[in-house]
């Protein structure tokens, strides 16, 4: 099948403007890739996974080779061919697959190294992801429709040793900021008492990560959130793409979380949350609200935020790690001394309730909200908010949120 080149900067890429068209076994995105004069077969998208990894059995282990590698969507199991990497520099290794308990096999993982040249648009309740050269528009046009930018630049990168030689990787780890809520809060602009005093707890810094199916945090990120010592028992392996063995977690669950965007250094994303909720209500003036605005001021600008929450009963699977696992140790490593500590990743069960745009080259992710979103599903995202400006969507019904 003959693919059309889009407008790129990049004369190795070539990329259709089609639908990739994806399976979720496993709950995260599988498409099909060949490199070089290999066949095609089935391999993970992973946002999170740094470099690109490919399985021949003909090839010697951890062998990297420069070859064409051609990105296939999946039409039944015919590969439907959407992009070309004509420079792809894959490590060929031994996979165990992915997944939690017994893992999905596959026979390759499409990693940051390729990724971070491009913009994706994972939409994964329809099965499909779409390459661009980059995500156009403005900022302002992005807070105008009500979706929300959250800045992220590409983190990470570095190199290694492998056969004697130097591997180097850009950055491709792109990094949001979450606040994990224990308890609901209920946001109703005519009834201001209903939103909480002070802002909640649960803040924590994920990677996200396409390619592992449930959000993965810290045992003491998981703490944090409980506000207690947990009784966390590691028993339920879980495969990450890549990797030869797994880890093995503590799988529970989450009713709710929010992702907001750093429009304050002196904010934690909790922080930024709570300031976002007040401001589109105006509930700072002449209250008692503790609105964590600047010396004290009762207004001030605020970040864009995605608030997702699961009716009673449902929750978003997450799986604890231990706070010395090697996984999470190396990504804190990676990204030392620019970035704090990661409390864990963002995982395709989050992803598949939204519709993601991954804009590396602009330093940035656009989300909206998933529509319909499914039963018991609550998305509410709400864009930046300019001090004294309230973007016009906000004063539609139902703009900002599906239910």
């Amino acid at each position: 099948m003959a693919l059309t080149g889009l407008g790129c900067d990049d004369d190795n890429l070539v990329i259709d403007p089609f639908p990739i068209m994806l399976q979720l076994d496993a709950g995260v995105p599988l498409a099909m890739a060949s490199a070089g004069d290999g066949g095609f077969v089935k391999v993970v998208i992973d946002t999170a996974a740094p470099i690109t990894l490919m399985e021949d059995g003909a090839k010697p282990s951890l062998a990297r080779e420069l070859v064409t590698l051609t990105l296939a969507g999946i039409d039944g199991e015919r590969p439907v061919p959407r992009a070309r990497f004509l420079d792809a520099t894959p490590i060929f290794a031994k996979l165990a697959g992915v997944g939690m308990g017994v893992p999905t096999a596959l026979s390759g993982v499409v990693g940051g190294d390729l990724l971070s040249r491009l913009a994706l648009r994972l939409d994964l309740s329809r099965s499909r992801m779409f390459l661009f050269p980059d995500i156009g528009g403005s900022s302002e046009s992005f807070h105008n429709a009500c979706h929300a930018l959250l800045p992220s630049t590409p983190r990470g990168g570095g190199d290694f040793e492998l056969g004697g030689g130097i591997v180097k990787f850009p950055p491709s780890r792109m990094l949001v900021g979450a606040c994990l809520e224990r308890e609901a809060t209920t946001v109703d602009c005519t009834a201001r008492p209903s939103i909480a005093c002070e802002p909640p707890e649960g803040d924590a810094l994920l990677v996200v990560a396409s390619g592992v199916y449930p959000t993965v945090l810290t045992e003491n990120a998981y703490e944090r959130f409980l506000g207690r010592e947990a009784e966390i028992t590691f028993d339920t392996p879980l495969f990450l793409p890549g990797s030869n063995a797994p880890v093995l977690v503590h799988v529970t669950s989450l009713d709710r979380i929010a992702l907001a965007a750093d429009e304050s250094e002196s904010r934690s994303p909790c922080q930024e949350l709570h300031v976002t909720r007040l401001m589109r209500c105006n509930a700072c003036e002449g209250s008692s609200f503790r609105c964590s605005c600047e010396n004290g001021s009762p207004a001030c600008s605020a970040g864009a935020i995605v608030e997702l929450s699961l009716a009673d009963g449902m929750g978003f699977p997450v799986a604890v790690m231990r706070n010395d696992e090697k996984y999470i140790q190396g990504l804190r490593n990676e990204m030392r001394p620019d970035v704090a500590d990661v409390d864990g990743l963002m995982g395709a069960s989050l992803l598949a309730h939204l519709v993601a745009d991954v804009d590396y080259r602009n330093a940035r992710i656009i989300i909206r909200c998933k529509s319909p979103a499914l039963a018991g599903v609550t998305c509410m995202t709400t864009p930046r908010l300019p001090l004294g400006e309230t973007p016009a969507c906000l004063f539609q019904t139902g703009a900002c949120t599906t239910k």
